[in-house]
């Protein structure tokens, strides 16, 4: 039996949070009104994207209405990471991971979704989405959006099923990214010893730190205020008054420790994978966050966890090593993610929908 087929309500939305906090998460992630019409049925659609995974859950993103049935996905320049990401590659990462959410969700009003990709010679480029009333069947991924998240807790050892090998495969194909889904002890090590690595050059990156320290939301006070960014007990860390949080975080964020900690992560963990990237460009980065959204949601819908690792692929010298690792000649490594069985953890949130959405046509 499935996680999600096995679970009584959104009881999950309530693990390890103060009732305020639930009723925030409940908000964010209710189901979609499967009667809304117009604009309205646009709003659902972009609320659900909203739900997708995003680089320090900065929601680097905007919603251009064009019309009743055409949307233009931008990138918002101003929730740049430029440290962690100094070319804008989780940035396209995250917003591929919206618009293939956004596909999946439009099934849920029988709608099939075109996606376009739109280069800009004078700003960033964006993804169009082009929405047609199909009377499509609806994906069995739709109920897997609610309740996906990046479990950053110890996994409980387990190995893959074949059933759940073969159908995260399965999810990646049909891109430009390749994926590769690593179980066996010899090859973790190898990967793990490069995220340690890569790890410890972050952390001795004094603006490293203080760009994760900034988008972290130690109280779920300031969660609740910016509703983004890293909530501290969604990481596993206790919740702190801000003011103190932010003073100790460089002071207890040690290399040493975390590396322990990857480590204990790894080994918990039933497989790692490794996503490719064909072409190192914005339009194969965005491919490649589709293919992860993809993989995320059917290992949600198969009762996996899964969280990010990706600190060989932010620090650029370890690029090949991590491609030889895996066996990919060529490309661009653009994730890394763990995958297996834990308990539920407190969610993220996210900002009103209304704030990512515009509506000047």
């Amino acid at each position: 039996m499935s996680e999600l087929s096995a679970k009584a309500g959104t009881d999950a939305f309530d693990t390890g949070v103060s009732p305020r906090y639930a009723a925030a998460v409940r908000a964010t992630r209710a189901a979609p009104d499967r009667t809304a019409m117009g604009q309205a049925r646009l709003d659902e659609l972009v609320r659900l994207a909203t739900l997708a995974p995003n680089s320090h859950n900065s929601q680097p993103w905007t919603f251009q209405v064009l019309g009743p049935d055409r949307l233009m996905i931008r990138p918002d320049p101003t929730r740049r990471c430029p440290v962690i990401d100094p070319d804008d590659h989780h940035l396209f990462l995250s917003l591929g991971c919206a618009a293939e959410t956004l596909a999946i969700a439009a099934t849920g009003y029988g709608m099939d979704a075109s996606l376009s990709w739109r280069e800009n010679p004078d700003d960033l480029p964006c993804a169009e989405v082009t929405l047609k009333d199909t009377g499509c069947a609806v994906s069995p991924l739709i109920h897997a959006i609610r309740y996906r998240q990046s479990t950053r807790s110890l996994y409980d050892g387990g190995l893959l099923s074949a059933e759940q090998r073969h159908a995260l495969r399965k999810a990646a194909e049909g891109g430009t990214a390749t994926f590769h889904l690593v179980e066996d002890a010899e090859t973790k090590t190898r990967i793990r010893d490069l995220i340690i690595a890569a790890n410890t050059a972050q952390l001795r990156d004094r603006d490293f730190v203080h760009e994760l320290r900034d988008w972290i939301r130690f109280s779920e006070t300031s969660a609740l205020q910016s509703c983004d960014g890293l909530f501290a007990r969604a990481t596993g860390s206790p919740t702190l008054p801000d003011w103190i949080g932010r003073l100790i975080f460089p002071l207890v964020l040690r290399p040493a420790t975390e590396s322990r900690k990857i480590a204990s992560q790894i080994a918990s963990s039933a497989a790692l994978a490794v996503f490719v990237s064909r072409d190192n460009t914005p339009k194969n980065w965005f491919q490649t966050g589709r293919a992860f959204q993809r993989v995320a949601l059917v290992a949600t819908k198969h009762g996996l966890k899964h969280a990010h690792l990706n600190q060989p692929v932010e620090r650029s010298e370890y690029h090949s090593d991590l491609g030889r690792v895996v066996g990919a000649r060529d490309g661009r490594p653009s994730l890394v993610i763990r995958l297996g069985k834990a308990m539920d953890m407190p969610y993220s949130l996210r900002r009103d929908p209304h704030s990512v959405l515009d509506t000047s046509g």
